[in-house]
């Protein structure tokens, strides 16, 4: 042969360096369990190779190394989610490595559980479910004493009673199959309670102002409180109530509940009818007003006070009772009902009161048709003056003719009535101070002139 000794030693060693390759080849796969991964729960990265023997390297988030074909991370936090690496090594040998992604989901939040407050027995028990945020997707469960359960956010226990005190518990499961912490809500036995009997109270049912109101509350049990509402806002927490000198007249009710530990009772109430001492008086107001013009329809009320329940009205225009106008407004028409200078009032007669009075006429208004008022400086017919005036005001007329002059108030309200002729003063001391209406009718003059009463 020709080959050389050194020639042979190089082909022994080419063919050992081929046999030691093909020995080195090693593969490995992660395997992750379970599929998915909540928060607080375990999971483990199995490494699968085909080659026996060998070695295992792991890295992973935040440094993390470990050794080994399995690892397991017992309590998982968002800090355990990123990517994890393995390399399996035999005799010097090393296999490409194999990654994989961890993803961490959070667990819901802890549903709280919110009730009603303090109930009665026999009431219905109202509970709800109140996730912080709440996630679309999520569902529920919860359970309580009394065999309850519940998978909707919201729940109503009817005919409650103590036995639905206790411990009620929830869970909210999301999209992922995470599950929450356990809630828990403790309904404490006395915030379910007995309720009360309707109480029953009395009093004097008629008094007159001024008098001592007084009511009487039943007896009732220990730890019950009394509970009254009157009023002008009056509260009282006493059996009884004593009011001296008592001045609000008209109907006043009291009402008393029973509070048995925040359950209360149904109401009763005592109605006093408090008598007026004074004698009743009447005014009148006009809708849209006391001057208007022809043919417009006005409606006068009647503003009674210091009166007893039952009132009945009599309306009058010049004193003369207007047939079937009984009612507290009277409704009529310029020009057709009422004329110019039509006085118009009302009377009444009430009870029961504490006064011997119980009938009274109102002060006479006068719609006034057609008002415009004429400015008296530049008159020709009629002089008034002064203007504003003291405690007389002068008027002069250039007609022979007697005059009916009328002087009401802004509100229609006849102040003073009376008949001139040519030169007259009118006695005006009685009127407060303020703007005034002088009207002047006869058959060649129908004027109306302001003046001011200082």
């Amino acid at each position: 042969m020709r080959y050389t000794i050194a020639a042979l030693l190089i082909a022994i060693i080419m063919l050992q360096g081929v046999h030691s390759s093909a020995q080195c080849t090693i593969s490995v796969s992660i395997v992750q369990f379970p599929d998915t991964i909540c928060e607080g729960a375990s999971f483990t990265l199995s490494a699968n190779t085909g080659t026996a023997g060998v070695n295992f390297q792991w890295s992973g988030p935040g440094n993390y190394s470990n050794t080994g074909q399995n690892i397991t991370i017992p309590i998982s936090t968002k800090s355990h989610a990123g990517t994890y690496k393995v390399v399996a090594t035999k005799t010097g040998c090393t296999s490409d490595s194999d990654t994989v992604a961890i993803t961490v989901h959070y667990k819901p939040d802890i549903p709280g559980i919110q009730t009603n407050g303090i109930i009665c027995i026999g009431d219905t028990m109202k509970l709800t479910l109140k996730p912080y945020p709440s996630r679309v997707g999520q569902t529920f469960m919860w359970w309580g004493p009394a065999g309850f359960s519940e998978t909707d956010t919201f729940a109503f226990i009817p005919n409650a009673s103590k036995a639905n005190a206790g411990n009620y518990f929830s869970l909210a499961t999301d999209t992922f199959g995470c599950v929450s912490d356990t809630g828990k809500y403790v309904r404490a036995p006395e915030t379910i309670n007995t309720r009360p009997a309707t109480p029953v109270a009395s009093g004097i049912n008629q008094i007159c102002k001024g008098d001592t109101l007084k009511i009487t509350g039943p007896a009732i049990l220990t730890g019950q409180k009394y509970h009254w509402n009157g009023p002008a806002s009056l509260t009282f927490s006493t059996k009884d109530i004593s009011l001296a000198n008592y001045t609000l007249t008209g109907i006043n009710s009291f009402i008393l509940t029973v509070d048995s530990m925040g359950c209360y009772s149904e109401p009763d109430t005592v109605d006093i009818n408090v008598l007026p001492t004074s004698a009743p008086k009447v005014t009148i107001s006009a809708n849209p007003g006391f001057i208007v013009g022809p043919n417009a329809d006005v409606t006068l009320t009647a503003n009674p006070v210091d009166t007893g329940l039952n009132i009945q009205y009599q309306w009058k225009i010049n004193s003369n009772d207007v047939n079937g106008a009984t009612n507290k407004t009277f409704k009529v028409t310029t020009l057709v009902d009422v004329t110019h200078g039509d006085a118009i009032s009302v009377g009444i007669t009430t009870g029961p009161t504490c006064n011997s009075t119980k009938t009274v006429v109102s002060a006479p208004v006068v719609i006034n048709i057609d008002l415009g008022v004429d400015d008296v400086n530049t008159d020709d017919e009629v002089a008034i003056y002064p203007n504003p005036a003291g405690n007389v005001i002068h008027i002069d007329l250039k007609t022979e003719e007697l005059i009916n002059a009328i002087i009401c108030n802004t509100t229609g309200q006849v102040m003073v009535n009376t008949n001139l002729s040519e030169k007259e003063t009118v006695n005006i001391s009685k009127l407060t101070p303020g703007a005034y209406y002088i009207r002047l009718i006869g058959s060649s003059l129908n004027k109306t002139y302001q003046f001011i009463k200082r």
